[in-house]
């Protein structure tokens, strides 16, 4: 369930000027279409962001979830985690006066994002509020350092968007001599493919 403060996923750019220059081959020294590609890069990591379905922007973040009588998983809204300052549990979500709970009371799931209660939450209401660090990473050459298949994916839909610049901006019919829009470019199933491996659902 996602934090009850209801934020968009916050995304970190997912890959570099350099490596979309590359892939488009276009030469390192010629600036004049780094403006363009900075912006194609932004679209895309935004897109890709919510496709993966938790933030991607390395950023400590203080939250609030709802759980539910006796359940001991709380999925956090980023990951990974790479640190949890705080949990607190409570029947409401004031908790002005709640103490942390003791940290060898849960055990963090860094790479998957949740934290396992090893108590049984028993008020009919159960909140928690989390602040923790976590993310893909603070800027795109820690997301290529540690995440570079999705770096590449983000690269290849930054090329794609960038050979159809000229274009309408969407899948288009043409039939009967008039063209028709139909929708906004998709992700590529190349870089969905990618994407999958690391993707939250449900």
């Amino acid at each position: 369930m996602p934090a009850l403060e209801g934020t968009k996923l916050q995304a970190v750019d997912l890959t570099t000027l350099a490596e979309v220059k590359q892939i488009i081959d276009a030469s390192e020294t010629d600036t004049s279409l780094d403006s363009l590609i900075s912006s194609l890069i932004a679209e895309v990591s935004d897109r890709c962001t919510q496709y993966l379905g938790f933030h991607t922007l390395s950023a400590e973040r203080t939250e609030t979830y709802e759980g539910r009588r006796f359940e001991r998983v709380l999925t956090l809204d980023t990951r990974p985690v790479t640190a949890v300052s705080s949990l607190k549990y409570h029947a409401d979500t004031d908790f002005t006066n709640v103490q942390p709970t003791a940290t060898d009371e849960y055990v963090v799931h860094s790479r998957g994002g949740w934290i396992r209660l090893l108590f049984g939450p028993v008020f009919k209401n159960n909140y928690f509020r989390v602040t923790y660090t976590g993310g893909l990473g603070a800027d795109a050459s820690a997301v290529v350092s540690g995440f570079p298949e999705i770096s590449h994916a983000a690269a290849m839909q930054a090329k794609y968007l960038f050979q159809r610049r000229d274009s309408l901006g969407g899948d288009v019919r043409t039939m009967a001599g008039s063209t028709e829009f139909r929708s906004e470019y998709g992700l590529q199933s190349e870089v969905r493919a990618i994407l999958d491996q690391y993707a939250r659902r449900g």
